[in-house]
């Protein structure tokens, strides 16, 4: 990477409000399998999400509904690690997708910087 500038220019995040224009909506039974399934890494990066998100299977599937938007959701867990889901959101129905391919799920005790500066208070950013 050659700086925040240029990873923010390439990827134009924007963080999401809270009750903005998305709302994410996701059952305790959900969640809780969605964490209890989630792959265990050291640190998650921004780096990483970008590659997921300009996988060419990921971006057939943004691009055949314009409706569709590549988020990452951010939560912090009890046991103090933080769930990072990336995953496909749709704005019409506003619900998320929760097909394998298009996921990311992991489990963290850390972020990278840039994922955090990307976050900071929010609990979702959209990555365009």
């Amino acid at each position: 990477m050659e700086g925040k500038d240029m990873l923010y220019a390439l990827i134009g995040a924007i963080v999401v409000v809270g009750g903005g224009f998305i709302i994410y909506k996701l059952s305790k039974v959900a969640a809780n399998n969605l964490v209890n399934k989630a792959v265990y890494k050291d640190i998650v990066t921004m780096e990483e999400l970008i590659r997921f998100y300009k996988n060419d299977d990921v971006i057939q599937h943004l691009k055949e509904n314009k409706d569709l938007l590549a988020v990452a959701i951010k939560k912090q867990l009890d046991d103090g690690n933080i769930h990072i889901l990336a995953t496909i959101f749709n704005n019409n129905t506003k619900e998320a997708e929760y097909i394998e391919k298009y996921m990311l799920n992991y489990k963290t005790a850390k972020l990278d910087e840039d994922l955090k500066n990307a976050f900071k208070d929010k609990d979702m950013i959209v990555l365009k």
